[in-house]
């Protein structure tokens, strides 16, 4: 009976079989293989698996090194964890499990805020992927797993947001601010966000921080950071502020409007590219309509690269203006 073999790519390399036991290889070659095939999890023509590691050799040595290669993985693991024909090779999913696999088909699955995904997510942004690998296509797979994180780590951040778990939206951004230092984004988000909580001195030491790091290489904080910037000096926070929800776009729940919220972030993108859009809200009261037009307005305002304009306007003070106009003609 064949084991389940365990392939941790995040942190340090390493292969365990199914009762725990740690497995090794000996050779490089078996090493980066194996890791390629498990970070890039899909069917991969054998010719280009021979540009990657033998690019300086013809393809019909490099096809026989690869072939002599997967058997000296076979012979390391105790088992054949290949799925391959004459011409295509990847792993046998039935025959390996991938920590970092693993964790994009958790990301797939999630729909609303869960924390353990969140803890999950935030240690696996912590880890250096295949630590101590140098080849240059190590490099690129860096490069592509952390965008994979920050698209992640802003998923998740939406769904806590949706959620009111205020103190996850933080612990998120802030972890996208350890992959992006200088992403103005998630930066903003932890301002507002403690200026929602009250804690108008974190708001003030994380602007500062954020300020000093454009310092460093001659950049300027936008107008965007600067009207936080005067938020936090005026000393406005949860304590002064009427309503924080709709002052910043955070600190209420908004429950089952997800794919609701989804549908209208497309129209926004539409928008954005040109092709004008009307959608119209409508329900009863107190069912959360100006909760989601806030959040999407805070989209709009902070979530883009390009500035949207947004209006907000009360129908019932439109009314009250109007009667008013109407009164004194």
């Amino acid at each position: 009976m064949n084991d389940l073999i365990q392939i941790n790519l995040l942190g340090e390399f390493a292969l365990f079989n199914a009762k725990g036991f740690s497995l090794k290889f000996h050779s490089k070659l078996e090493r980066h293989l194996v890791a390629y095939l498990g970070f890039y999890a899909q069917t991969h023509d054998r010719d280009a698996l021979v540009d990657v590691f033998w690019a300086t050799e013809r393809t019909g040595t490099g096809r026989k090194n690869l072939s002599q290669l997967m058997w000296r993985v076979a012979q390391s693991v105790g088992q054949d964890v290949f799925l391959a024909d004459r011409d295509s090779l990847q792993l046998e999913t039935n025959k390996t499990l991938v920590d970092l696999n693993l964790l994009r088909q958790q990301l797939n699955r999630v729909h609303e805020h869960d924390t353990q995904v969140v803890r999950n997510v935030i240690e696996a942004s912590q880890k250096e992927l295949l630590k101590g690998f140098n080849d240059d296509w190590v490099f690129e797979a860096r490069d592509q797993w952390q965008v994979e994180l920050i698209a992640a780590l802003r998923k998740l951040e939406h769904l806590a947001e949706n959620a009111g778990d205020l103190e996850d939206v933080i612990r998120l951004a802030k972890a996208q601010i350890r992959l992006e230092p200088l992403g103005e984004r998630a930066n903003a988000t932890v301002i507002r966000t403690c200026l929602v909580l009250g804690r108008s001195s974190e708001a003030r030491d994380h602007f500062e921080f954020f300020r000093r790091a454009l310092a460093d290489i001659g950049e300027l904080v936008s107008g965007k950071m600067r009207v936080l910037a005067e938020r936090i000096q005026s000393g406005q926070s949860r304590s002064n502020i009427h309503n924080p929800s709709a002052e910043l776009g955070l600190g209420l729940p908004m429950v089952g409007r997800s794919q609701i919220r989804e549908a209208c972030l497309k129209v926004m993108a539409q928008a954005k590219s040109g092709q004008g859009r009307i959608v119209l809200i409508e329900g009863e009261p107190g069912i959360g309509k100006t909760r989601l037009i806030q959040s999407l307005i805070d989209d709009a305002t902070w979530r883009t690269d390009d500035d949207m304009r947004t209006i907000f306007e009360r129908a019932d003070l439109i009314i009250h203006r109007r009667a008013a106009v109407d009164h004194h003609r």
